[in-house]
């Protein structure tokens, strides 16, 4: 039984330090939402990533499957899974991000929200 336990532990352990093959910049909007999907060697290279073209598609149903096809025709280009993706989106006016978050995750990629402090103090100092 302990054995069991070290085996999950050390599981979760090597998940935590995972280098992803793929890095996904989502940025959430009312209308539509962008993302840039970085390769791993471009990611640690600043200049390279700053460089990477982004992909725009609207927040409805068809924008999303459009989205998961360029998620697709990557994933078959470099023979990955969803799980060698991570997405890291800034969720703005929380809502608008439900549909494509639920769909990411569903399809079984690794999701992360994030906060722009700046963003938010910008938006609590003007919106009261």
């Amino acid at each position: 039984m302990n054995n069991q336990i070290s085996i999950e532990v050390e599981k979760h352990k090597s998940e935590i330090n995972k280098w992803y093959q793929f890095y996904v910049g989502l940025d959430i909007g009312a209308d539509f939402h962008v993302a840039a999907c970085i390769p791993f060697e471009k990611f640690r290279n600043e200049k390279e990533w700053k460089r990477q073209k982004t992909m725009k598609f609207y927040s409805d149903d068809k924008g999303i499957i459009d989205f998961l096809t360029q998620l697709g025709n990557i994933r078959e280009g470099f023979g990955l899974d969803p799980s060698d993706f991570f997405i890291l989106l800034e969720p703005t006016g929380g809502h608008y991000s439900y549909l494509v978050m639920k769909v990411l995750l569903d399809e079984g990629y690794t999701i992360s929200k994030t906060c722009d402090p700046y963003t938010d103090s910008f938006s609590n100092f003007n919106e009261g």
